[in-house]
């Protein structure tokens, strides 16, 4: 029995309607109502709207949102540094929010754009950044440590297995001798073979050897040094060429060279340590890096700037509690060098 049309009422959603017979006529879809906010905008500025969402659809490497001009043109003329460390790693110094940061990240260069900064990295401020410098000599040297530890066991690895081959020979029991088959005797843990001593011997000659040229290197350099200072600080240099009307005034040609040393030989030293360190450690190593004798001992330059460091520990760095093993060895050898000139000279 069909029901009376009168039952059913006018469809006012998305839901099927229906015949009188109960049958499926055909589904209605209604659009969602526009919010308050989209029924009372402005109709150009949601085309503008609509404009945008569809480019940034277009274009998923476009940043959202849009930087302003504005923006840019002070990003711009903003100053900063940048140092490549590798292909990829780049070293920035740059301010940002009053504060200036040294960041060493991870840059790609993306084609036809500047190079964007990916995460990965550390920011550094400037009080951290100059704490690290002031740490880096004793990184540097654990580097070098670790690295000539690494070649040492590298190269004691390679020995250890020559001599094990050596010894399994010289080992192996005879079945005659009526042991077990593979019975060695007690057995005594491995220990790694020293050097012998005609070998511990030859190193310390290369040491005092190394000593001997590292000392040839800083003689010349303190004396050099000495008589800068002394022209420095000479009182006759320094008067006005008016006043300047004796010699006597002149400590730089009135004081021999003896006596130079005897009264600047600290403050030249100081100097050296200061700011020309670096140079004596390069013709150091440029001096060693010819010598077979010492690269046969010391092979890798980390053990040779060891060898630099131990000399400049021991004689050119100041001690008060052991002055006669600290600079009172250059200061004889300044003097003893001086005779030998004058000695020449006459």
């Amino acid at each position: 029995m069909a029901a009376p049309e009168s039952f059913y009422t006018a469809p006012t959603s998305s839901l099927p309607s229906y015949d009188a017979a109960g049958s499926r006529k055909e589904v209605r879809e209604y659009a969602p109502a526009k919010p308050e906010w989209l029924a009372n905008a402005d109709p150009q500025r949601l085309e503008r709207l609509e404009q945008r969402m569809m480019t940034r659809a277009e274009d998923r490497s476009a940043p959202f949102p849009n930087s302003d001009p504005s923006k840019r043109r002070r990003a711009e003329t903003i100053p900063s540094a940048r140092f490549e460390l590798t292909d990829v790693r780049h070293a920035v110094v740059e301010p940002f929010k009053g504060q200036i940061y040294i960041k060493i990240r991870e840059f790609v260069h993306v084609k036809g754009k500047d190079f964007w900064s990916s995460p990965r990295g550390i920011n550094l401020r400037v009080d951290e950044w100059k704490k690290l410098v002031e740490v880096m000599p004793a990184i540097t040297e654990a580097v070098e440590d670790m690295e000539d530890f690494s070649f040492q066991r590298d190269q004691g690895s390679k020995k250890v297995k020559r001599d094990s081959d050596a010894q399994s020979d010289e080992a192996t029991p005879d079945p005659g001798d009526g042991f077990p088959w593979g019975y060695t005797g007690d057995a005594v843990p491995y220990t790694k073979p020293s050097g012998t001593p005609e070998e511990e011997k030859e190193r310390e000659a290369c040491k005092d050897l190394a000593f001997n040229i590292i000392q040839a290197i800083f003689v010349p350099c303190i004396l050099k040094k000495v008589d800068e200072i002394c022209r420095e600080q000479c009182y006759g240099c320094n008067l006005p060429i008016e006043k300047d009307f004796t010699q006597k005034n002149h400590e730089c040609i009135m004081l021999d060279m003896s006596e130079k040393v005897e009264k600047f030989f600290d403050h030249a030293v100081d100097n050296i340590l200061e700011t020309e360190l670096g140079k004596c450690r390069s013709e150091w190593n440029l001096t060693a890096k010819d010598n077979n004798r010492i690269v046969s001992c010391y092979s890798t330059i980390h053990a040779r700037n060891r060898l630099f460091t131990k000399y400049v520990n021991m004689h050119v760095e100041k001690k008060v509690d052991e002055p006669e093993n600290g600079r009172a060895v250059l200061y004889n050898i300044c003097h003893a060098d001086i005779c030998f000139q004058q000695q020449m000279l006459v």
